[in-house]
């Protein structure tokens, strides 16, 4: 892979290849400069909080554009790393981001196994358990430690606040948070970390049988220089190896044949 991507890079300039599945930089990296970039809510915790190193498992991801559309949504895990997020559905989400300039949001529901009927149900109970708590250390049956403090900031609720007196409201809204936990995304990783690149020659121009180019003869190609990708999970390999193997021995029999 390394190969390909040092390959693609080659011929950016010509082929006009855009990067893809590399990871989300976002305005959760303590990057002063991002935290400027990114929205409001997320600008009062940034550079006193940090979820690096925090591994979700079983959540769902919705990518959103700038009009609130879900151009993709997933489930699985990701992680929050020291620039932003990565893991399979973030790769996977990135490759549904187009080009760069336009504005994306990630939206996390951090319980897709429950409704929010359920949800509220579920928190209430918990209140019910830890009713003399402050609200800070009556979300550890809910939330990993690194994430209860942006929860925290995020409700809205004073972390100091006794949780036999939050109204219904209040914890209305945190289960929106919990459904619907928003990161703004300022773009993806550079070029240089990406898994995979999208873009390349056209597969109109190019024999699927002997990834020959129908222009230029004695010319094959095979791999990320094509116009094909796909998500994570050993299918790009596949198509370069599958692809390597039809170029090369299309080329060895062209040689054979002169």
């Amino acid at each position: 892979m390394a190969n390909a991507i040092t390959l693609a890079k080659t011929f950016i300039p010509i082929l006009d290849k855009i990067y893809k599945q590399a990871s989300l930089t976002s305005v959760l990296d303590g990057n002063p400069e991002l935290v400027r970039q990114g929205a409001s809510y997320n600008e009062m915790i940034i550079p006193k909080i940090s979820m690096q190193g925090l591994a979700l498992k079983n959540v769902t991801l919705r990518l959103k554009n700038a009009k609130g559309k879900v151009v993709f949504e997933e489930f699985g895990e990701l992680l929050f790393t020291h620039f932003g997020l990565s893991g399979p559905i973030v790769l996977s989400a990135s490759a549904h981001m187009g080009r760069k300039g336009e504005a994306f949001t990630v939206d996390l529901d951090l319980k897709p196994a429950l409704d929010e009927k359920k949800l509220d149900a579920r928190i209430l109970r918990d209140f019910q358990k830890y009713a003399n708590r402050d609200f800070k250390n009556a979300l550890y049956d809910l939330a990993g430690h690194a994430m209860i403090p942006v929860l925290v900031r995020l409700s809205g609720i004073p972390e100091d606040t006794k949780v036999n007196v939050i109204t219904r409201e209040q914890r209305h809204r945190l289960v929106e948070l919990f459904k619907h936990f928003p990161v703004s995304v300022t773009g993806t990783r550079p070029i240089d970390e990406a898994i995979v690149t999208s873009g390349g020659v056209k597969v109109g121009e190019i024999d699927p049988k002997t990834m020959a180019s129908k222009k230029i003869e004695g010319l094959y190609f095979a791999g990320e220089i094509i116009d094909v990708d796909a998500y994570t999970g050993g299918y790009n390999l596949q198509i370069a190896w599958a692809t390597g193997k039809a170029a090369g021995e299309a080329a060895a029999d062209a040689l054979h044949a002169e």
